[in-house]
């Protein structure tokens, strides 16, 4: 049974478990191990860009988040850690679906199942048997699907909202936004390009980019975004972009 086999078979089983766990025995865990071995340091993004986030917020206890894309409350997440720390925040799914583990594990925050983009309407999502690559992309669907490793098993017409309304709407009174992680499956630029970046404007912002290179990268449309309104480059892990605001001493 190859790798792709055992994920594909397993993976959907070990999820439903990990999911029946209540959060604060998942907390206990992590602290057990942590005592196991001191030197350890837990890591619940997809390639560590929590370790470069909890870098960049050191000193901050609390703070606040907006997850765009956020999946699952501890499978992929750049926000679990910063949870578990005390943040809180809104998290946006499309997939009605992935809302559920969320609003068992981080009832504290805002969870939202809608779509992002730079106009509200309805788009057709592209549902996968890995729930990871859901989007609104038809390219990227198309690419992700062409070699039979993962399936599109559904499409359904999605509402979706601009970034800004969401916040004009749910952001707490009085809330600087701390971090906005963005993982929209080749969405990302409409994501970005629906938020008022004079209004809310976070300290730091993830997004996640499909190029393995830093200089294909820093020709992207998302670099060119976030350069003109003021961001620059931090870190760069193989999939994400990760930006801090010029005008924030870090």
């Amino acid at each position: 049974m190859t790798a792709n086999t055992t994920t594909q078979t397993f993976g959907p089983v070990l999820r439903r478990l990990r999911d029946a766990i209540p959060a604060p025995a998942i907390g206990w865990i992590s602290r057990l191990l942590r005592l196991v071995d001191p030197h350890a340091q837990a890591s619940y993004s997809q390639e560590g860009e929590d370790r470069i986030l909890a870098r960049i917020f050191q000193n901050q206890n609390q703070g606040y988040y907006v997850d765009v894309g956020a999946h699952h409350p501890y499978r992929f997440s750049n926000t679990c850690a910063l949870h578990q720390k005390g943040w809180r925040g809104i998290n946006i799914d499309a997939d009605p679906a992935l809302m559920v583990a969320f609003k068992r594990h981080r009832p504290g925050d805002v969870n939202l199942s809608t779509g992002v983009s730079d106009e509200a309407g309805n788009l057709i999502l592209h549902v996968f048997d890995e729930p990871a690559l859901n989007t609104f992309d038809e390219g990227v669907a198309r690419e992700k699907s062409k070699d039979g490793t993962y399936k599109i098993v559904a499409r359904r017409t999605i509402p979706v909202q601009r970034l800004d309304a969401i916040l004009e709407s749910h952001l707490p009174e009085g809330v600087t936004i701390d971090l906005l992680t963005v993982d929209a499956e080749g969405f990302d630029v409409k994501v970005l390009a629906s938020n008022n970046w004079s209004r809310f404007r976070p300290r730091c912002v993830v997004v996640e980019i499909f190029s393995d290179s830093l200089a294909n990268a820093l020709l992207s449309p998302v670099h060119a975004l976030l350069d003109q309104h003021g961001y620059e480059l931090y870190a760069k892990t193989v999939n994400s972009l990760i930006y801090t605001d010029r005008q924030v001493k870090n």
